[in-house]
């Protein structure tokens, strides 16, 4: 897949913001450093969340680690549990502190027990996130999204 850098900000964030998690991971591996750079300044959120978790566990705390105090706020608070504790796995025990502090406590302790679990336990790759439905919900009330 090529992408042309050259192009403006507003029509390369259009045409990043369309590519597939993977595909766009896939691009930002493969690109020079100036054009890494380019990538995360014209990324939406969503988009960011996307791509990050579909990087080399060992490269998405160091793409990671290049984000605003905000963009990191923002981007923890759009990934799932099990998503968050592969990120901070590459993180020091500080570092992860640091970065927990801007989940809420309840998230914060979900997250800090995915990650005492070892990496060769089964436990260690599932999330305790889960949904209920209740058995006499239709189809449209257990569909709905707020």
């Amino acid at each position: 897949m090529t992408i042309d850098f050259n192009r403006s900000d507003a029509t390369l964030k259009r045409e990043l913001n369309k590519l597939h998690g993977v595909d766009l991971a896939e691009l930002f591996t493969a690109s020079a450093d100036g054009e890494k750079q380019r990538i995360l300044s014209v990324i939406d959120i969503k988009t960011l969340s996307k791509m990050i978790v579909e990087l080399d566990d060992d490269l998405q705390i160091d793409v990671f680690r290049t984000l605003s105090n905000s963009t990191q706020s923002r981007l923890l608070n759009i990934l799932k549990n099990d998503e968050i504790r592969t990120l901070l796995l590459g993180a020091g025990e500080l570092e992860r502190s640091s970065y927990l502090a801007n989940l809420k406590a309840e998230q914060r302790a979900q997250v800090n027990q995915l990650l005492t679990y070892s990496e060769t336990l089964a436990a260690s790759k599932m999330t305790n996130e889960f949904i209920v439905i209740n058995q006499d919900m239709s189809i449209k009330d257990a569909t709905y999204v707020d």
